[in-house]
């Protein structure tokens, strides 16, 4: 009798060790995956969009499905047509004027242009402007749409952002407040680094990415 109630009651505690690292195991693999859910969003253009500077520097992709469109077509998802130019004029594309994110000129997603011939008064004519040649650095990007951004002098530069958005002849630097000389404002930006911008003419931000061109 004696011995029956000893393997029960180590029946019993075999039973609720396991039953503890069942839970365990359970915890563990939740957590797992929380963190793969969370490095895909990191990623993903599924999240929704910042409509202020409140959030700091967290990159938080613009939600497409939310705002009802698709990433396909002509300007789907776009935030509304302001400047439009031929392909070959567009240097980079905005998601809207203020407060947005960044996409590769042929991303036409995103309908808010900013074109070359706009903010110079003539047209680049020179060959595939949108190749990088080692000197036309304009901005870096995380990705190629719903994209932050880099200054192309940025002091410390994020190995992420490993996309080179280039235009043509354009030699840019990054200036606060006003650019000097012959440069021309192309876009402005919240920061150098992992960064918001806006619209040459919205003057939100106070660090302007500045280009020469001598076409």
């Amino acid at each position: 009798m004696s011995n029956r109630n000893n393997l029960l009651a180590v029946l019993i505690i075999l039973i609720i060790l396991f039953i503890v690292i069942l839970v365990f195991l359970f915890s563990v693999l939740q957590v797992s995956g929380d963190e793969r859910s969370k490095k895909r969003y990191s990623s993903d253009s599924n999240y929704e969009y910042l409509n202020n500077e409140s959030s700091g520097n967290e990159y938080v992709p613009i939600d497409f499905e939310i705002l009802g469109n698709n990433r396909s077509g002509s300007g789907g998802g776009g935030g509304g047509k302001k400047n439009e130019c031929d392909d070959d004029q567009i240097i980079v594309r905005l998601f809207r004027g203020e407060n947005t994110h960044a996409a590769l000129w042929n991303e036409t997603i995103y309908e808010e242009e900013v074109c070359y011939n706009e903010i110079f008064g003539e047209m680049y004519d020179g060959r595939n402007p949108q190749e990088c040649d080692g000197d036309n650095l304009v901005l870096r990007l995380i990705k190629e749409f719903n994209s932050h951004v880099e200054a192309p002098d940025a002091l410390i530069h994020d190995l992420e952002y490993g996309i080179d958005l280039c235009y043509g002849d354009l030699e840019c630097v990054t200036r606060s407040g006003t650019c000097v000389g012959n440069e021309k404002e192309i876009v402005s930006l919240a920061d150098y680094n992992n960064a918001h911008l806006e619209d040459r003419d919205v003057n939100d931000y106070n660090l302007l990415v500045c280009c020469t061109s001598s076409n």
